[in-house]
């Protein structure tokens, strides 16, 4: 029933999500979502090939979050908003890249870090670690329940500071700083992402020291006036701030506790093996 449902499902998201992408019409009797000259492309050709291309692996997911679910329910496992919403931080922190992913809104990734520490908990859920053992892996390891003050930017770069001193003055007049960084940029490997970097901080090495002291000085959603870099000039945009932190033991005392136990167990980190005991049943070959 899962596997059915989960299917079903599927083909419901992929087409609600997809089809305001195009102006479907009728030709000859059936709905065609492309023309190309004569020849068209019917609404349930392009659905076939969709299901055949990815149903399998999105099938999959979409039974093992419900496997979770059901397991976390099972043994009244929980986990809290601070650990997830912490969680989130780090990733977006330590992943400078991380938050540039538009294939995930931030809910969805939310709900997916739900997913896994709910799983990790249950999968350890019989594995006894002391007080002691914890409270000396936080001493011995403080460093990495910090994260510091970092920065989501985007940057425009320039040869001369003249041209900068344009790029400002096209901003003030409301032209979108992704589309100018597009067009102008000369740092090709961002331009295409419309300047963005991701997230920056102190700690990171691979961008001009004064991308942090420009950044630090600045409000969100706003952009910089030109500074200079070693290529030329840059003009930044300040997305996000977030405040560097330590995590105190009582903060990360379980996430603490679930990294050591999981180091105990022999089983595979996966839903997968509680497939048997929900009696999963595929009525669609995805396995």
């Amino acid at each position: 029933m899962v596997a059915g449902l989960a299917l079903l499902n599927l083909i419901t998201i992929v087409v609600f999500a997809i089809w305001p992408m195009f102006n479907s019409r009728t030709v000859g009797g059936g709905e065609t979502v492309a023309q190309i000259g004569d020849v068209g492309i019917s609404r349930e050709h392009w659905i076939n090939e969709l299901e055949q291309r990815y149903g399998k692996d999105v099938l999959k997911e979409m039974v093992n979050e419900e496997v979770v679910k059901q397991m976390a329910e099972k043994y009244d496992v929980s986990v809290t908003d601070q650990e997830i919403e912490r969680e989130y931080k780090i990733m977006k922190t330590l992943y400078g890249t991380y938050e540039q992913s538009q294939s995930q809104s931030e809910d969805q990734r939310k709900a997916q870090i739900k997913a896994d520490l709910l799983l990790e908990e249950i999968l350890t859920k019989d594995v006894s670690i002391s007080e002691t053992e914890i409270k000396n892996y936080y001493n011995d390891n403080q460093d990495l329940f910090r994260i510091p003050t970092t920065y989501r930017i985007s940057h425009l770069t320039t040869a001369t500071k003249s041209e900068a001193d344009k790029v400002v003055k096209e901003l003030t007049k409301g032209v979108s700083f992704q589309v100018l960084a597009m067009e102008k940029s000369l740092d090709e490997f961002t331009a295409n992402q419309g300047g963005a970097m991701g997230f920056i901080s102190e700690d990171n090495e691979r961008v001009p020291k004064v991308y942090i002291e420009t950044a630090a000085s600045m409000k969100t959603n706003h952009w910089s006036q030109p500074v200079q870099i070693e290529e030329g000039w840059a003009v930044l945009y300040l997305h996000e701030k977030i405040k560097g932190e330590q995590f105190s033991y009582d903060e990360v005392k379980q996430q603490i506790r679930r990294q050591l136990a999981m180091e105990h167990i022999q089983t595979s980190v996966s839903s997968e093996v509680f497939w048997n005991e929900l009696e999963v049943d595929w009525l669609y070959d995805a396995k």
